[in-house]
């Protein structure tokens, strides 16, 4: 073969040997004939108002000035012809107040399980990138990802592949998904085109040998130079079964954007590409859906926005529900795969000294709503539970603990209950001290994949920052 000739065609495997030159060394293969367990992880990015959904509020705080809520007005003409809350009880007595917005959801409640007041970063950091760095790496910097090192142990070509954008720190994507790589319908559509017509890399091809040869040898030894020649040896190794995986997933379709990456994550996982994914649910660049609503213009807008979410995370449970993954044995997507819904942070009930049908809302990381469903999943509970929905006679805030007071005096965030990991309930005690363990934090959620996916106790993340305690699994949450 001509050294042109091997280069362009090892550049095609993947766009280019560096997309996968941070893959760490191969593990062994999965067992031929088992079941794959695909992980998916639906990012909906800006910071999505956990109230607008699965974690209403009665509209007596609007009415008394205590929380922004666009769906309703609370003087003549409402936004909504019905927007007063519904309950929305799980299967384990739980219950949770909704919008309107979800009932076309009630269609997937056997199969879903919300949980509610998921605590993101709890140390005083509110910014997107800082809440999207912790919810990947357990953490506020960029280290590891969570996503790779689910899929790491599947002997796939890659641990992970991520679909869409980054808001990270100064709106800077991440470097933390080591053993993954950035792709679009586009570039995967025609990279299998371009795949399809080339003749396969092969590892027994001399110039491949030659070539792992010298990335081995260069990579015996200490420092940047033999790291890096390690990577390009294991990314050349791993060049081929890419390769074919990728000219195998074919051209992604669909109705819309999101049907066609739905489509696209379909195909590289029945392909092999790789078992983990995490798709961005994006509307920051969209300016009439956009969840960071600080300012009074964009939050009055909200009715479309979440209008937006909610038909979105349908069309993700209904593509899971209906898709085939094995229609001989009666299988459908969702039968092999975990699937989360979540966003960096929820958002403040009101910002301070504004009028309440006049008033934006701001970051709030002291709760959160993550959406579970899937295989390994015990679906229709309701888990956890945030605070701040009581008031008195006088329209002020009852159910606020001291602890909550310590770190939100005016009580513009609802923060969520203390957290009895063995029930999966809140707990009915007000702490007087804010101790983060006391709490259920997004690396519980991520802890409990692990557990479910079996990753070694080595990698499953602290609470967060400050407190070192390994975040206990959800075990209610997980299937016995």
């Amino acid at each position: 073969m001509h050294r042109r000739e091997f280069f362009g065609r090892t550049l095609k495997t993947a766009g280019t040997v560096g997309l996968i030159a941070n893959l760490p060394a191969r593990p062994a293969r999965a067992e031929p004939g088992t079941t794959p367990h695909f992980v998916l992880v639906f990012h909906v990015s800006g910071g999505c108002d956990a109230s607008y959904l699965f974690d209403a509020r009665s509209l007596a705080l609007t009415d008394a000035g205590q929380q922004a809520n666009y769906l309703y007005c609370n003087k003549a003409g409402g936004v909504l012809p019905d927007a007063q809350p519904f309950v929305w009880r799980g299967a384990n007595g739980n219950s949770t107040l909704c919008t309107p917005l979800v009932r076309p959801l009630e269609a997937f409640k056997q199969d879903l399980t919300v949980v509610n007041g998921v605590m993101m970063l709890t140390n005083g950091l509110i910014g997107h990138g800082q809440n999207l760095y912790y919810l990947f790496t357990g953490n506020s910097g960029n280290t590891a990802s969570f996503v790779p090192t689910i899929g790491h142990n599947d002997g796939t070509p890659l641990d992970s592949i991520h679909v869409g954008g980054f808001e990270g720190c100064g709106n800077l994507a991440p470097n933390n998904f080591s053993g993954s790589i950035q792709l679009t319908t586009q570039i995967t559509g025609d990279l299998a085109e371009d795949l399809k017509a080339q003749r396969p890399l092969a590892e027994s091809d001399p110039l491949t040998q030659r070539l792992l040869r010298r990335f081995q040898a260069r990579a015996a030894g200490d420092g940047s130079f033999a790291a890096g020649a390690g990577k390009a040896s294991e990314a050349l190794a791993r060049a081929p079964d890419l390769a074919a995986a990728l000219a195998a997933a074919g051209q992604a379709s669909g109705a819309s954007e999101l049907e066609t990456t739905l489509d696209l994550a379909g195909r590289c996982l029945r392909a092999g590409v790789t078992h983990s994914m995490t798709i961005v649910l994006d509307h920051d660049f969209v300016p009439e859906f956009d969840l960071d609503a600080h300012s009074v213009g964009v939050a009055q807008a909200q009715l479309g926005t979440y209008q937006v979410v909610a038909r979105q995370i349908e069309t993700c449970l209904r593509w899971l529900k209906t898709t085939p993954f094995d229609a001989g044995a009666g299988l459908a997507m969702i039968d092999v795969t975990t699937a989360v819904f979540v966003s960096e942070f929820s958002r403040t009930l009101r910002q301070e000294g504004l009028p309440i049908d006049a008033t934006g809302t701001d970051h709030n990381p002291y709760t959160n709503t993550v959406l579970c469903a899937g295989k390994g999943i015990r679906g229709g509970l309701v888990l956890g539970a945030s605070d701040l929905t009581t008031i008195d006679d006088a329209g002020e805030l009852t159910d606020a603990s001291p602890a909550h007071r310590q770190r939100d005096p005016g009580l513009y965030c609802a923060m969520g209950r203390p957290f009895d990991f063995a029930t999966g309930l809140p707990r009915t005690d007000a702490p007087q001290e804010f101790v983060s363990s006391d709490y259920l934090t997004f690396s519980s959620v991520v802890n409990t994949l692990f557990a479910l996916r079996e990753v070694p106790d080595r990698f499953r993340f602290s609470v967060g920052p400050g407190d070192p305690t390994v975040a206990p699994i959800i075990a209610p949450l997980l299937k016995s």
